[in-house]
């Protein structure tokens, strides 16, 4: 691997070592102000649901996870999940799943999930790994790298201009 490209994919690593993304249906809450404690990453419509987007430090985890499961409505059933660097977690009104991303081993909550009464086909706990992220962060940018294969994402810098203090150009 190229010096650079090493540099880009242990950039992405270190980025988000300490951090955990999560998907939680905003109308699974029965309190919604919870969300005003969490980052919101990016918020997508999906039929009647609003499936967002959230971030959260590796040292609020647990009390993220304490505070979606007190709020999730539990007739009908929902879940939310959040995942980190292979670590996949599955939290139900009254029950926690503590897996990895690897769909083989996802087999109990999945039944959990069924036995609530969620369909299957909803029970995909997707994405679950920051690579099958279909949205990018303000600040990263995704590109395709040749010798990995898959999108890399990379930090770019933005630069706000103010009109105001740019030089006049002359007109033609």
């Amino acid at each position: 691997m190229r010096q650079r490209e090493y540099f880009i994919n242990r950039k992405f690593e270190l980025t988000f070592m300490s951090e955990y993304h999560g998907i939680i249906i905003k109308e699974s809450l029965k309190d919604q102000s919870i969300l005003n404690k969490l980052k919101i990453l990016g918020k997508k419509r999906a039929g009647q649901w609003t499936l967002l987007r959230v971030g959260v430090n590796e040292d609020t985890i647990n009390k993220v996870i304490g505070l979606v499961q007190k709020c999730l409505l539990s007739e009908p059933a929902y879940y939310a999940h959040f995942y980190g660097r292979e670590k996949l977690i599955v939290i139900f009104s009254r029950k926690i799943f503590y897996l990895i991303p690897n769909k083989e081993t996802w087999k109990p909550a999945i039944d959990y999930g069924k036995s609530l009464g969620i369909p299957e086909e909803e029970l995909d706990f997707k994405p679950c790994r920051f690579e099958e992220e279909t949205y990018h962060h303000a600040n990263l940018l995704s590109f395709k790298s040749a010798s990995v294969g898959s999108p890399v994402l990379a930090p770019i810098f933005i630069m706000h201009l103010d009109a105001t203090k740019l030089p006049s150009l002359p007109h033609s």
